[in-house]
C-alpha cells in the first residue's frame, strides 16, 4: 500500500509540475537583413544586436481578454541595435554619418498561431521607447530630431524544446523607431532583423487572475477626449502646439472589441505664415501636411478599440470636413492607447497621421459616460 500511495503521490506531484505555467528568460542575437526609411534616403547596410527579454507567462490566468485572445505571455524586453555599418545616402549621393545605437525597452504580447507537438510559431508585436545615439542635432543624422523615442516591432518566431527547461527561438521580425515628430526631422527607421536565441524556463510560476474587481465593459458608452502636443520645427530647436478634442459613441461587441464612431477636431496655436517662397519648407511654421491656414481642423471618423483589461489600442480612419492646408489632405488616422485609471476616467497617447506623416503626438485624458 505504501509503494501504491507513493507511487499515486509522485503522479499527482508530475501532474501538478505539468500544469504549471512558469515564467521565462530569454537572450538572442540580432541581424539587420534590411534598412529603410520614409522619402528619398537609401540605407544600404547592416544592423547588429542583442535581445533579453522576460516572459510572464499567462497559462493559468483566466482574465477574459488573455483567453479571449490566446495570449502566452506578457514579455518585458530590452534590446540593443548597432546602426554604425549602416549608411544614409541622400538623393545627391551624399553619405553623412552613421545613425548610431539604439537601445529599446518594450511591452511585447505573444500569441500561438501553430503548435505542433512542442514546436510553436508565435506572433509577438511590441510597443515601447527607444533611446537613440545619433540625431540631427548631435552628428547630422538627417532622419531622427531626438534621442527619446517611440518604438514599435513585430514579429513571427519558431519555437521548439531542447530539454525540460531549454528552448530554441528563431524569427524574423520589422522594428521601427521615430518621435512622432516632437522633434523634426522625423523620417524614422526601419530595419527588417533575423533572431536566434535560447529560452530558460524558471521556477517562478506566472501571474494569476487579479482579486481585484475593475470592469471596463459597458454595452453602450460615449468617450470625450482632449490631448495636447507639439510637432517641432523643421531641423530647430522648439516646437509647435496643438490641442485636438473628440467625441464617440462606443459599441462593446465583445470583452476585447468595441467599434466606434464620432467626431475629431485640432486647434492650432500657431497658423502658418508663408514667406515669399512658400515651396522652401523652410518657414518655422511650415509643418508638412500639418500645414494650416485656420486655427481649427475637423473631421469624422470610425474605428475599434482593442480591450487588454484596463487598457485599450485605439485606432480610428477619419473624413476631413474642413482643413485648409498647403496641400491636398482629405483624410486622416489617429492610432493610439489610452489605460482606465477609473470607469468613467483614462489617459490617453495618441497621434495624428496623415498618409504616413505623423503630424504629432498628443497626451490627455478621456472621460467616459455610460
Amino acid at each position: 500500500m505504501k509503494k501504491l500511495a507513493l507511487v499515486v503521490f509522485l503522479l499527482f506531484s508530475f501532474a501538478r509540475l505539468l500544469a504549471q505555467s512558469n515564467n521565462k528568460l530569454e537572450l538572442n542575437g540580432l541581424y539587420g537583413l534590411s534598412t529603410f526609411t520614409a522619402e528619398f534616403y537609401k540605407t544600404p547596410g547592416h544592423i547588429g544586436g542583442a535581445e533579453a527579454a522576460y516572459h510572464f507567462d499567462m497559462g493559468n490566468n483566466k482574465a477574459p481578454y488573455i483567453r479571449l485572445l490566446n495570449v502566452q505571455a506578457i514579455d518585458v524586453v530590452a534590446g540593443f541595435r548597432n546602426f554604425n555599418n549602416v549608411s544614409v545616402i541622400d538623393s545627391n549621393n551624399v553619405v553623412t554619418q552613421p545613425i548610431g545605437q539604439v537601445y529599446s525597452l518594450m511591452g511585447r504580447l505573444e500569441f500561438p498561431i501553430i503548435k505542433a507537438g512542442g514546436t510553436r510559431v508565435v506572433f509577438a508585436p511590441a510597443l515601447g521607447f527607444a533611446y537613440a545615439t545619433g540625431t540631427y542635432f548631435t552628428n547630422g543624422n538627417p532622419l531622427i530630431g531626438s534621442h527619446i523615442n517611440l518604438c514599435t516591432q513585430a514579429g513571427l518566431f519558431i519555437t521548439t524544446p531542447l530539454s525540460n527547461t531549454i528552448t530554441l527561438k528563431g524569427g524574423i521580425d520589422i522594428f521601427h523607431y521615430s518621435n512622432g515628430a516632437v522633434r523634426v526631422p522625423n523620417n524614422g527607421v526601419n530595419t527588417v532583423e533575423t533572431s536566434l536565441g535560447l529560452i530558460k524556463t524558471l521556477s517562478t510560476p506566472g501571474p494569476q487572475t487579479s482579486s481585484k474587481a475593475f470592469s471596463t465593459f459597458y454595452k453602450h458608452s460615449f468617450e470625450l477626449g482632449f490631448d495636447v502636443g507639439r510637432r517641432g520645427i523643421q531641423k530647430a530647436e522648439g516646437g509647435l502646439y496643438k490641442t485636438g478634442f473628440s467625441a464617440a459613441y462606443n459599441y462593446r461587441l465583445s470583452p476585447v472589441l468595441s467599434l466606434k464612431a464620432g467626431g475629431d477636431a485640432v486647434y492650432y496655436f500657431t497658423l502658418y505664415h508663408p514667406d515669399n517662397d512658400p515651396k522652401t519648407n523652410l518657414e518655422p511654421t511650415y509643418q508638412y501636411h500639418g500645414t494650416s491656414f485656420d486655427r481649427w481642423r475637423y473631421g469624422l471618423s470610425v474605428g475599434a478599440d482593442l480591450w487588454l483589461g484596463r487598457l485599450a489600442i485605439m485606432a480610428n480612419y477619419g473624413y476631413y470636413l474642413h482643413y485648409k492646408s498647403t496641400t491636398k489632405i482629405n483624410t486622416y488616422w489617429t492610432p493610439g492607447v489610452k489605460y482606465y485609471m477609473l470607469p468613467w476616467m483614462a489617459l490617453q497617447v495618441k497621434a495624428y497621421i496623415h498618409n504616413s506623416d505623423c503630424d504629432y503626438l498628443g497626451g490627455g485624458l478621456i472621460f467616459r459616460v455610460h
